[in-house]
């Protein structure tokens, strides 16, 4: 059987790590069946992609509206990873539309676009199908699956080193000097407590990592990355939940540190609720004082995250 002459475009929202790392885990499984991928992103959303066999690889930053349509109207088909906006234009345009919802337990207000895509694909987690099933009624437009992880088979491999995690700390709503400080205090903080001979691996954005100018810190690939987890002895990570369920499958012993966005300390709560053992840093561990619901609005969260962090620096 040949491959599918659909032209797919493949696309994640620039929140985390999260949402394009499970397009760059999606598109092996895909590329043997569809004859014309290409993907578009912003930012670092583009860093996982940048290795992958697309077609072409669109950076959104570079097209003004009249340069979206066009590209939009040389594809069938649109997936995305939760950019309802660029899913709202693609509707319009009159592409299928499939949306990739890692975070469909989280939404305040559920995204209506999601009702009208062609297909919604619901990542499960605590909560998530009974809310889906309210959403959509009747609909048959939807699906949920298990979370998109590459796994590799759990043995005795923890050989040496710690893996020190800071994907997921860029978004539209935290600028990017204050997502590298948060990045400098963590690594100043590990470093400090780390015996001189052990192993660190420091793994991040582009964009962080060109501002940090750190030899220990780099980007890794889907792959590397999965080969830093099988291997290190201990993990240290913030907790999105791409990292959450890339831990529990691939049994890496981790210690979760302070969130960097209100998802991610939401996610935190449910997860320490559910598992009491878990290891996690919170803000408030560091200093009472620092206590955050992270339910506020996204900039209150933001503004008390920022507070903590540059306290923590002066410490370290």
């Amino acid at each position: 059987m040949g491959k599918s002459v659909i032209r797919l475009l493949l696309n994640a929202e620039p929140f985390g790590f999260g949402p394009t790392a499970a397009v760059a885990a999606i598109f092996p499984h895909i590329k043997g069946e569809i004859e014309e991928i290409s993907y578009i992103g912003s930012g670092h959303t583009l860093d996982l992609q940048r290795s992958l066999p697309y077609k072409k690889l669109y950076d959104q930053n570079q097209l003004d509206e009249a340069g979206l349509q066009e590209v939009l109207q040389q594809h069938d088909v649109l997936l995305t990873a939760s950019d309802f906006g660029l899913a709202q234009a693609a509707r319009k345009a009159g592409l299928k539309l499939g949306i990739y919802d890692p975070l469909a337990w989280y939404w305040k207000e559920f995204p209506a676009i999601a009702r009208e895509a062609d297909l919604y694909i619901a990542q499960d987690f605590y909560g998530v199908a009974e809310r889906v099933r309210a959403e959509f009624n009747n609909q048959a437009n939807w699906r949920i699956v298990p979370p998109i992880v590459n796994t590799v088979a759990a043995e005795a491999h923890r050989q040496h080193g710690i893996l020190l995690n800071l994907g997921g700390l860029q978004n539209p709503h935290w600028p990017l000097g204050e997502a590298v400080d948060y990045a400098r205090t963590m690594i100043a903080a590990v470093r400090r407590v780390l015996p001189a001979n052990e192993t660190l691996t420091i793994a991040t954005s582009q964009a962080i990592a060109a501002q940090l100018s750190d030899p220990q810190v780099k980007t890794c690939s889907v792959e590397e990355m999965r080969h830093l987890r099988h291997t290190c002895r201990i993990a240290l990570m913030t907790p999105g939940l791409g990292n959450i369920f890339d831990a529990a499958a691939e049994q890496v012993a981790t210690i979760w540190l302070p969130p960097a966005n209100d998802s991610q300390g939401q996610q935190a709560d449910i997860l320490l609720k559910h598992q009491p053992d878990t290891s996690r840093i919170d803000w408030k561990d560091i200093n009472p004082g620092w206590e955050i619901n992270y339910r506020d609005s996204q900039p209150e969260v933001l503004r008390k995250i920022e507070i903590g962090r540059a306290s923590c620096r002066e410490r370290v």
